[in-house]
């Protein structure tokens, strides 16, 4: 028998197409910080406080807080957020999954409508544009509804193709997608109106046509307890930005979709014209979609001016149906094999470049705010890494969305959730005047043993100068700790303790549990307080949460033992690093004192044994010898 030789499936060169999409997508997931409807979105669904919230109130929460939306895509959000975490990376990667399958249905469609080649061709247009990869990484529903658009019109499509007889769960997926379109965003019923409108006009009226007219029905029925909402929110129009005209669609659509190449897309239209001759009512099928989404969408935003040049995320839900109408052009350019590659591989090269471009939809919403904005992930894993858990932060954003509150919380609350110390953040250029900026700041920060300053380089120096100037007034700077081109991170440590360095001098004592006391500032009778900083180095094999250290201040010479003042804490967890104790000095008179230091388990009781610099051993041991002098004590 002759040797049959296996045909390549052409489906297979659609993993490329899916990596690379991936590929452009991923780096993009954790590159800039949220933004304000980013933020919205993870407010609806509990995640501002990492508490997920039932469908009841996500449906509540976007009801009273996002009524210009609908619930589909939050109830989503929150099974995704259960199941993979809190973390920006993590919740965007929801809409890398639903651009995937766009891309995927939209070479179905292509295949099964017009050809396989037709299919590819289309997936790598929708897949490579740089529109598109960029909202594949925000926490927002537009690929989802890019690939419900494309998934509602394959199954539509399918059912009433009169060779095909549709099984009960393609009428049950027809009605799912429908309605889980309406729900995931309003402009979801534009691609409904444009099914509807060819239903009406072209399908043939028979019993499978009065099915289909029931599942819409259906769809629309299930929609009314969500119009009262939509309606209420339909004050949240363009708000006071200049809606897209008419004339400017064209233009827009064009450059955008394209990403920045209109002039190969006309030619790729154009064919897709000429495809008309070729594949006749198929072609012609396409172009209605096309026409009748595009119309409608003009005229929807006449009426609710929500596209606005800024605001171009709106006509996602035409990607799809403009990627098979350019492939299906491309499916025409296949006659002269030279143009075709050339048509692709323009195509992919534009795509890709405008992708890793900052400056190319750096005028939307989104990219023209977190521009500004300061890396605050960084800022939260470097301070998180630095700090100790009673240290402090003061850090400054220069635009006016990190820190103010929308709704929820502010996008800066939303990060430092995860972050280990308190904060005080300011918003620059900060109005207020010099005392009023001192007296908030002092309060804030208060008189902790290390305040960590962290800003943008690029921020002017004189900017900071009244808050380095107020830092100053207690603490020295001790330099930097951390230097990037986008965030430097300074330490300030409490003057009185000068800089608070990992000491290189022999320890003042040894415990033998791998307990080290490294070293012991104090600062005496300042606020009628004995403050300690004690460096402590603690070793791995020492379990966490298990010891506690007791400081007591004894009178020299003083034979009974008693003490005068007393101050406990946790012992911190594995290297070193400094504590601060605070000894009430109120009622204890002028005159020298024996600081004594104990290490005890807090649970159990017993004390760790430990040797003195000078060789001596004890489970309590004197640290520091301190004068209090006179006019010290009230």
């Amino acid at each position: 028998m002759p040797r049959v030789k296996a045909r390549f499936p052409l489906y297979w060169l659609l993993i490329p197409v899916l990596l690379l999409l991936a590929a452009l997508v991923i780096r993009n997931l954790d590159a800039d910080p949220l933004w304000i409807d980013e933020l919205y979105s993870v407010g609806n669904i509990g995640a501002v406080y990492r508490v997920p919230f039932s469908p009841a109130q996500v449906w509540e929460s976007v009801q009273q807080n996002s009524p210009q939306h609908t619930p589909g895509y939050f109830f989503l959000l929150s099974g995704w957020a259960w199941l993979v975490g809190w973390s920006p990376f993590a919740l965007r990667a929801l809409s890398l999954f639903f651009s995937l399958l766009a891309v995927v249905w939209t070479y179905r469609v292509g295949r099964d409508w017009i050809s396989p080649h037709a299919g590819l061709y289309a997936a790598l247009v929708l897949g490579m544009g740089a529109f598109f990869v960029h909202f594949s990484h925000e926490i927002r529903m537009y690929t989802l509804i890019a690939a419900l658009t494309i998934f509602v019109l394959w199954q539509y499509r399918r059912i009433i193709t009169p060779q095909h007889r549709p099984a009960l769960w393609e009428w049950l997926l027809l009605f799912v997608g429908g309605l889980g379109l309406i729900y995931s965003h309003v402009i979801g019923a534009i691609p409904l109106a444009a099914v509807g409108l060819y239903h009406v006009l072209f399908v043939p009226k028979n019993r499978r046509w009065l099915v289909v007219v029931a599942v819409f029905a259906l769809v629309g029925l299930l929609f009314l307890p969500w119009v009262g909402v939509i309606l209420s929110g339909a004050e949240y129009g363009s708000r006071g930005d200049a809606a897209l005209q008419p004339l400017q669609f064209f233009p827009a659509t064009f450059y955008l979709f394209s990403s920045g190449n209109p002039l190969e897309l006309l030619l790729l239209i154009g064919l897709a014209v000429v495809a008309l001759a070729v594949h006749k009512r198929r072609a012609w099928e396409l172009w209605f979609f096309l026409v009748a989404m595009f119309v409608l969408t003009v005229a929807m935003n006449e009426v609710t001016n929500i596209i606005t040049p800024n605001r171009t995320r709106y006509l996602i839900p035409m990607w799809p149906v403009l990627a098979l109408l350019v492939g299906l052009g491309l499916s025409v350019a296949e006659r002269r094999r030279w143009l075709l590659p050339v048509f692709l591989l323009v195509w992919v090269i534009v795509g890709v470049w405008n992708t890793l471009d900052q400056d190319f939809l750096g005028w939307m919403d989104g990219p023209r705010h977190v521009v500004d904005f300061p890396p605050l992930e960084e800022m939260v894993e470097e301070v998180n890494e630095l700090a100790e858990p009673a240290d402090f932060l003061v850090t400054f954003a220069r635009h006016q969305h990190v820190f103010e509150r929308f709704k929820f919380v502010s996008i800066g609350e939303y990060y430092f959730h995860d972050l280990d110390v308190n904060s005080f953040r300011v918003t620059l250029p900060d109005p207020r005047p010099v005392a009023d900026i001192r007296r908030d700041m002092l309060a804030a920060v208060g008189k902790r043993l290390t305040v960590w300053f962290a800003y943008e380089p690029e921020i002017d120096a004189e900017m900071l100068q009244v808050y380095r100037q107020v830092l100053e007034e207690n603490y020295r700077l001790c330099g930097s700790a951390f230097d990037s081109p986008d965030l430097r991170i300074e330490r300030y440590d409490y003057a009185s303790f000068a800089c608070l360095d990992q000491p290189e001098t022999a320890p003042v004592l040894r415990y033998e549990a791998g307990v080290t006391l490294a070293d012991v500032r104090v600062e005496a009778g300042a606020d009628n307080v004995l403050r300690v900083a004690a460096g402590w180095d603690v070793a791995e094999t020492v379990p966490p949460n298990t010891y506690s250290v007791s400081l007591k201040l004894h009178p020299v010479g003083d034979s009974s033992g008693a003490f005068v003042g007393q101050a406990d804490y946790g012992l911190r967890s594995v290297g070193f690093g400094w504590q601060l104790a605070d000894l009430p000095l109120t009622d204890v008179p002028p005159g020298d004192y024996t600081l004594m230091a104990t290490v005890y388990d807090w649970r159990l009781g017993p004390r760790l044994l430990a040797t003195g610099a000078d060789g001596a051993q004890g489970e309590e041991l004197q640290v520091a010898q301190i004068t209090i002098p006179d006019g010290d004590s009230p």
